[in-house]
């Protein structure tokens, strides 16, 4: 077909099959279609692994440390691949099922495909360490936060607070958060002076227990040391690769702004427990955004937490698939997932000319 008929050909049908993509009904498959659900992920373990395959991605070795010791290391390229998807999926399957559903009342498969999504376009998210450990005691801490009502919170509190000291063993920047959960509970539970009283013995018995191993171990110096460096802080150093490497956190930050203006328009359908609920995640997003912004380099800590609270937050948006101008949005939104992929993609290529 000579290029000028080719060119025609594209012209008239191309808008066509755009439309006839935007008219279907993606977000009732991307909702409730378990087949759906099983092809995407298959197709974004695939697209997770094909740049690592392709050898245009460099696979990062996984290593669990404990107060910046290693206790373990995966070299093995396989090894450190598997353990990234397969944790990143259970974390994933968990969060959609007993975290979102049971406080905005909505069963969907929305969630999960949208983290799976984001994590296979983005190769900060996919670096297994200490701080996948972290963020999975911080997700438990979100569970009891999200859980705090009008009657004794004084045992879920203890537990928010408990799993965030414990991530901070496994990786120190996790600290940051403790503040973030504070103003939380403030928003979820008010400002009661049982629970300041409360947050201050817990956190003075933790400082005092972590302490106390360091003087067991004969290693407080270490310990000292370990905690010291959450000062240590260095600013991102912007360049094309890791624009390139992250355009999926910046394309997040995009939807995350649209999709709020989208929310406060239907927040009418919410009872004021979810609203509150929406808010302290909307601190969290902005405290993990402002600190991959500023602080983060390649291997950032806070990827796979900020993917899970955005997925969350702009999934509540595309809950109605009856929408057909929320099921247009849907389609851009999941070509430029796939476009920030290629960008990603792109990053390898260039780095072997």
């Amino acid at each position: 077909m000579p290029s000028s008929a080719k060119l025609l050909f594209f012209s008239n049908f191309a808008p066509l099959i755009i439309k006839n993509i935007i008219s279907m009904n993606i977000l009732h498959s991307f909702n409730k279609s378990q087949s759906t659900t099983l092809l995407i992920n298959t197709l974004c373990i695939a697209l997770w692994i094909l740049p690592y395959i392709l050898q245009q991605a460099l696979i990062v070795p996984t290593e669990i440390t404990i107060f910046g010791f290693s206790i373990m290391t995966f070299s093995n390229p396989l090894l450190c691949i598997s353990t990234q998807i397969i944790a990143a999926i259970i974390i994933f399957v968990c969060v959609s099922l007993f975290v979102f559903p049971k406080y905005t009342n909505t069963i969907s498969y929305l969630q999960i495909n949208l983290m799976m999504l984001s994590a296979s376009s983005w190769q900060a998210a996919q670096i297994f360490g200490s701080h996948t450990i972290a963020t999975v005691l911080v997700l438990i801490a979100l569970f009891y936060m999200l859980s705090l009502d009008t009657n004794d919170n004084s045992v879920k509190i203890l537990n928010v607070l408990i799993m965030l000291i414990l991530s901070s063993i496994f990786c120190v920047y996790f600290l940051w958060l403790i503040p973030v959960f504070l103003l939380g509970m403030i928003v979820l539970e008010g400002l009661k002076a049982k629970s300041i009283v409360l947050v201050m013995l817990v956190i003075t018995i933790g400082a005092i227990s972590i302490v106390g191993y360091g003087y067991l171990l004969d290693g407080i110096d270490t310990v000292k040391e370990y905690f010291m460096s959450i000062s240590d802080f260095k600013t991102v150093e912007y360049s094309m690769e890791y624009v390139l490497n992250n355009a999926m956190f910046f394309s997040s930050i995009i939807f995350f702004a649209i999709s709020i203006p989208i929310y406060s328009l239907s927040q009418r359908d919410f009872n004021l427990r979810t609203k509150y609920i929406i808010t302290f995640l909307i601190i969290i997003w902005i405290f993990l955004t402002l600190y991959i912004l500023i602080f983060a380099n390649g291997s950032n800590i806070f990827s796979l937490l900020h993917t899970i609270i955005t997925s969350l937050f702009v999934s509540l948006n595309f809950l109605d698939y009856r929408s057909k101008q929320r099921n247009t949005i849907f389609v851009v939104f999941i070509s430029l997932i796939f476009v920030c992929y290629m960008l990603r993609f792109a990053v390898g290529l260039l780095r072997g000319l």
